[in-house]
């Protein structure tokens, strides 16, 4: 999997409905005196609330999983508490110590693998990787990622895609050289979606529509630099829908 980052659903982005994943519900482990924060029950919802569960589940303390990975203490607490997003290869590392797969520390999904052999979800399969450079729109890799964790973005495999964001989006908080998953099958504006990708002047960019269950020749387009316009519904050439990202660190 490339490089540095941490994957998170866009707000608004996917109906929960449709997603198919869910997480398997785990008991309230109580916190060690080495985790930094309150007493409140870890949110499997966050990157380190689930690295906060698999360590306290293994009962390592955070010197002894900072001294595995070669880090310090501090830089676990600040995982934990979701400062610090770990690249992908620390969350490989941290995850081969804690006896879980990395897509439940990275991702929060397929829970713990099973005691004596490998998961069969855990299969992977490579999604055409798009960049939009000065010589036009060009399959420039492939990415990696578990099957099951793709089904649940898509209906169809094959209509995901995973396209490079060429420049800052600041209203999104995304970065250039962010990666967008998209659902390539959705091709017009949805009230299932709020965040596209069309095609501008042979380039890509990122917008989101404010829902409107009313039909309408012209919608509200929120730009990935800011400010909002009212934008004829025929004009916006959508690639697709969003439905996560993945975040250089």
């Amino acid at each position: 999997m490339a490089a540095q980052a941490t994957l998170t659903k866009p707000p608004g982005g996917r109906v929960a409905g449709k997603t198919k994943i869910s997480l398997r519900p785990v008991p309230a482990v109580a916190r060690r005196s080495d985790l930094a924060g309150s007493d409140s029950d870890l949110d499997l919802n966050t990157l380190g609330g689930r690295l906060a569960y698999a360590r306290l589940r293994e009962q390592v303390t955070q010197d002894d999983l900072a001294q595995a990975i070669d880090k310090v203490r501090g830089t676990i607490v600040a995982y934990e508490s979701n400062k610090i997003m770990p690249p992908i290869p620390i969350v490989q590392a941290l995850a081969k110590v804690l006896k879980v797969s990395p897509s439940f520390i990275a991702f929060g999904e397929h829970g713990v693998k099973a005691v004596g052999g490998a998961n069969p979800a855990e299969a992977t399969i490579n999604i055409d990787e798009i960049t939009y450079g000065r010589d036009g729109r060009y399959v420039s890799g492939t990415f990696a990622m578990p099957r099951t964790l793709a089904e649940s973005y898509v209906d169809q495999v094959r209509d995901l895609k995973v396209i490079v964001l060429g420049h800052n989006a600041d209203a999104f908080g995304l970065r250039q050289g962010s990666r967008l998953f998209v659902d390539t099958s959705i091709d017009a504006i949805s009230n299932e979606f709020d965040t596209y990708v069309i095609e501008v002047n042979g380039g890509m960019d990122v917008i989101r529509v404010a829902p409107s269950f009313a039909k309408t020749a012209k919608v509200t387009v929120e730009g990935s630099r800011g400010g909002k316009e009212q934008v004829a519904v025929k004009d916006l050439k959508i690639l697709g829908a969003v439905v996560s990202t993945l975040r250089p660190q």
